[in-house]
């Protein structure tokens, strides 16, 4: 599951990179997520050759950590009670929820 998260998200950054609108905000996400790994092919959006499942996973621990951090966070999600707030990412929303694109 973990697994199919981390591709699913990587896909949509992918697909928003495109996106002259937040185009920026996807290259600051992905240079956090592969900070020790920032490779040409990263930089031109080239995210195949982080396919196995420990690559995805660490994926998955960046974007945890980059919320948990609130570095770039430009969106904040209320709970209906007004009890709960969570900060996030747009871009990440969307790259791995329509509804938020």
């Amino acid at each position: 599951e973990d697994e199919g998260h981390g591709q699913l998200v990587l896909n949509g950054l992918h697909r928003l990179r495109q996106e002259p609108k937040v185009a920026d905000d996807v290259t600051c996400i992905v240079k956090y997520i592969f900070e020790d790994h920032w490779t040409a092919d990263v930089i031109s959006g080239d995210f195949d050759s982080c396919s196995d499942s420990r690559d995805l996973k660490l994926v998955l621990q960046a974007l945890g950590d980059l919320r948990l951090s609130g570095k770039y966070a430009n969106i904040s999600l209320c709970s209906d009670d007004g009890e709960g707030m969570v900060e996030g990412h747009r871009v990440v929303l969307a790259a791995a929820c329509p509804y938020f694109d």
